[in-house]
């Protein structure tokens, strides 16, 4: 695997070129508002005043409106060329530098179905977006994972009942599936412990009623104070989550500070890591050839091929 400075030299040609065209849109961007404003100006003059000069507004404003919003929907156009084609050749590239067997589809994803097989995210989303498909192979063990936003929907009604939608996220981050060579006989899920840390023995209480199943007391006091872990087979979760085996995940808590959750179904692990950010989307504020732009896909990158070296180390805990 290359290192950060290697990955850097290898596209730094490519991040010219791009930058050259970030550039020429960055320019074409800059008479948006000169387009827009008087538009807005003529109409605002023309709302607050008579039906005259509402007219005159109108038919001041139009032109620069019609001819602002085309100029919007050609930046906008170019952005997503510019994105498609720097995710297919720069993005591309640092992922091959991890391994050349790694396949790269940015418009792929993970599908809603293996997500909820995963038992993690139990509230059905009503909305679900997914991109920027990895696939490859570790050994003989197949992984894939993909950026995914999943979000529930409520309504509201106000005084005069108008009705409202609000979107919550569920999930938004990377979520990561690994093949294992032995099938659990049930389930084993493992949460950020939020509710003890903020509710003390009243938080524990309430872990117990949860419906994700049986709430495992474990022998890691330090364990404990991070992660909830819930099982429908008490023994294959110890059997599973061996004193090696928690230390990493912990250890991996500490280290990226991440909310992360895990779970082991069926012959999966399933690891969602919960990230705000767009992790390979290209950032138009910033040059195209700055370095750190580069370091951020690689350390995405690393912090989930990281999970695959993890849990490789602890495989014989796996093996029938």
């Amino acid at each position: 695997m290359k290192n950060i400075d290697e990955i850097f030299s290898s596209v730094e040609k490519d991040l010219a070129k791009f930058e050259e065209k970030r550039l020429s849109i960055k320019e074409k961007e800059k008479g948006l508002p000169l387009l827009i404003a008087p538009s807005v100006v003529c109409f605002i003059l023309g709302i607050i005043g008579n039906s005259s000069l509402f007219f005159i507004g109108a038919v001041v404003g139009l032109p620069f409106l019609v001819k602002g919003l085309s100029k919007l929907t050609e930046v906008m156009k170019l952005k997503n060329e510019y994105t498609y084609k720097y995710k297919n050749e720069v993005v591309a590239k640092v992922i091959k530098s991890f391994d050349e067997e790694y396949e790269y589809n940015p418009a792929s994803g993970i599908s809603k179905s293996e997500y909820l097989e995963s038992k993690i995210f139990t509230t059905r989303p009503d909305r679900y977006s997914t991109e920027d498909l990895v696939e490859g192979k570790y050994g003989n063990r197949g992984f894939k994972f993909a950026e995914i936003h999943s979000e529930y929907k409520t309504e509201t009604r106000d005084k005069d009942g108008h009705r409202h939608v609000h979107w919550h996220t569920i999930f938004k981050g990377i979520f990561f599936i690994g093949e294992f060579n032995k099938n659990f006989n049930g389930y084993t899920l493992i949460y950020p412990d939020t509710a003890e840390k903020m509710l003390g023995i009243f938080g524990k209480s309430l872990q117990k009623l949860s419906f994700k199943g049986k709430l495992i007391t474990l022998e890691d006091p330090e364990f404990e104070k991070e992660f909830a872990v819930y099982s429908d087979d008490e023994v294959e979760s110890r059997y599973i989550l061996s004193t090696s085996l928690m230390r990493r995940i912990l250890d991996y808590k500490i280290k990226n500070g991440k909310g992360i959750h895990l779970g082991f179904v069926d012959n999966k692990i399933y690891v969602a890591i919960s990230n705000m950010k767009d992790c390979f989307e290209p950032d138009f504020s910033k040059s195209a050839l700055d370095k750190t732009e580069i370091e951020s896909y690689y350390n995405d990158l690393k912090v989930v091929l990281d999970i695959i070296e993890e849990f490789n180390l602890d495989q014989k805990v796996f093996k029938n």
